[in-house]
């Protein structure tokens, strides 16, 4: 199971300082001016999956709205080029 977020327009979204055992985050296709910052949190896999505890980005077509990504950790590491 991956938490999920829906924003409205102009709304503003930060996960910080949270630990996801087992689970991940998904944002996809954020709205008009909904900013999201995902900082500061620990991904924990818990049962040896692929996308145990993941992180994933997709369809970040709105300039309005960006996703920074800063200050995460988890017991492996991957940059954007590698996913």
């Amino acid at each position: 199971m991956k938490t999920f977020s829906t924003l409205s327009r102009g709304a503003q979204r930060r996960s910080e300082n949270n630990t996801f055992d087992g689970v991940g985050v998904t944002i996809t296709e954020p709205n008009a001016d909904a900013p999201t910052t995902i900082e500061d949190n620990q991904f924990q896999p818990q049962f040896g999956g692929v996308d145990d505890a993941t992180l994933e980005i997709k369809h970040n077509y709105n300039s309005t709205s960006p996703v920074m990504i800063e200050g995460n950790t988890s017991p492996w590491s991957a940059t954007a080029s590698e996913c």
